[in-house]
């Protein structure tokens, strides 16, 4: 089955914070009819926004490689946030293969501290990824609901 909304668009959003490390991590996730909205932030505003999608290699779409790219903000951390958005996105699609869920394009919004180490970061990861799965198994589950 692939990720479709009916055709009355109805945005589900949720909003989640928890403590990571002593710091406020806020994450919201909106489900588009297209696309999802992921953001996160341990600053109380919006960080820099990345899309998530299929490399391109030679012109080609290479499916199984994705790679983030910096839409709106900062650039300047070698690459780290591009591998957080990339990871999330990896892991989201690992659990929705199984339940024969197609996932719809990512931008993330990423907005931490200067000094996150990699440990909080892993766990910034691996706590987006359960707050979007969640949500997109509800929303399985209510259209599911709805087609029969």
């Amino acid at each position: 089955a692939t990720y479709t909304m009916s055709s009355t668009p109805t945005l589900k959003s949720s909003i989640s914070t928890i403590s990571i490390n002593f710091t406020p991590t806020t994450f919201v996730c909106t489900l588009f009819s297209d696309r999802i909205l992921l953001i996160i932030t341990q600053l109380k505003s919006f960080g820099s926004m990345f899309t998530v999608g299929e490399t391109l290699e030679d012109g080609l779409l290479s499916s199984n490689q994705l790679s983030a790219k910096c839409v709106l903000g900062h650039r300047d951390d070698s690459g780290l946030s591009e591998t957080v958005c990339v990871r999330i996105s990896d892991l989201l699609r690992e659990k929705c293969m199984p339940q024969g869920m197609v996932l719809p394009p990512l931008f993330v919004t990423l907005g931490t501290k200067k000094d996150v180490g990699m440990e909080e970061l892993r766990t910034i990861v691996n706590e987006a990824v359960e707050f979007v799965a969640k949500m997109l198994n509800e929303q399985g589950e209510s259209e599911r609901v709805i087609g029969k």
